[in-house]
């Protein structure tokens, strides 16, 4: 990356204030959290192969609302900040 390019890229992160900044990291957490929900999802279909009960599927409904509105959630995120 030559010394223009990173200029141009200094300029635009402290043009945009820190709020560019918070912005940013607020999305990137929120990214965080649908790799979480994912692992949420993965779990329960583990554990409902393994564990035979009779809310199985209530369990498995639960992680796929969570992962549903975590996404949900990250789109938001990106399309208004």
């Amino acid at each position: 990356m030559n010394s223009d390019k990173l200029a141009v890229l200094m300029k635009g992160l402290v043009g945009g204030g820190p709020w560019m900044l918070v912005k940013g990291m607020f999305v990137l957490g929120l990214f965080v959290y649908l790799m979480f929900a994912l692992i949420i999802v993965r779990q329960s279909q583990i554990m409902n192969e393994t564990i035979e009960g009779r809310y199985n599927q209530v369990v498995r409904l639960g992680s796929w609302l969570h992962f549903g509105l975590t996404l949900f959630i990250l789109v938001m995120a990106v399309i208004f900040l």
